[in-house]
């Protein structure tokens, strides 16, 4: 599988490489856009045609985020409770001058919960037509995605394991293991949307 650049370092070395002149010659996709600007269409058609993904892990488990909604990766920052929000939400953030929610990606996945460090890394991504802060446990790279090695999550999940698949749009097949590739257009449930915007809007 022809994969992308991939760095090991902390999340601003990796920023630096995914908005680099170098990444954007080599066929790689800007991951930093305006937070205000949605991606095409193309990225939501992942399974069908692959693409190139933001690689991160959550307990374990390597998921991967199209990179045309990653707008930033930053280190753990203060986070402000909001209260009566959604239980994956942790609270908020001030980012770029905004106020932005914060998701516990362990919360949204249902994986048991570990203490967030300095170390902690936040993906900045535009996700169900707003901006949203993940917390992960490690960001690993970038990699492409070719469209042969990539399942529709139906022919891999039973119906018993639904629940581990709703927020997916794809299944990538690696040399090692599986990759999760979340769908940006059906993260948040129309509950937990709907909550967000009234809670944002009122405060």
């Amino acid at each position: 599988m022809t994969r992308g650049k991939s760095v090991k370092t902390g999340p601003a070395s990796l920023e630096a490489d995914l908005s680099s002149d170098e990444a954007v010659a080599g066929g790689l996709p800007q991951a930093c856009q305006p937070a205000d600007e949605p991606p095409g269409e193309e990225d939501s058609l992942l399974s069908q045609t692959g693409g190139v993904v933001l690689v991160f892990e959550v307990a374990g488990q390597a998921y991967g985020l199209p990179v045309g909604h990653v707008i930033r990766i930053i280190d753990m920052v203060e986070i402000t409770r909001l209260p009566a929000a959604p239980p994956i939400v942790v609270g908020v953030i001030d980012f770029a001058g905004r106020v932005i929610p914060v998701v516990d990606m362990r919360q949204r996945l249902q994986r048991p919960l570990r203490p967030y460090s300095l170390g902690t890394p936040l993906i900045v991504a535009w996700l169900n037509g707003r901006t949203l802060a993940l917390i992960v446990d490690r960001v690993s790279g970038v990699e492409e995605l070719r469209p042969e090695n990539v399942d529709v999550p139906s022919e891999i999940f039973t119906a018993d394991m639904i629940l581990q698949a709703r927020h997916l749009v794809g299944v990538a097949r690696r040399e090692q293991d599986l990759l999760l590739v979340l769908d940006p257009d059906s993260f948040l449930s129309s509950k937990e949307a709907e909550r967000l915007a009234f809670l944002l809007s009122s405060s």
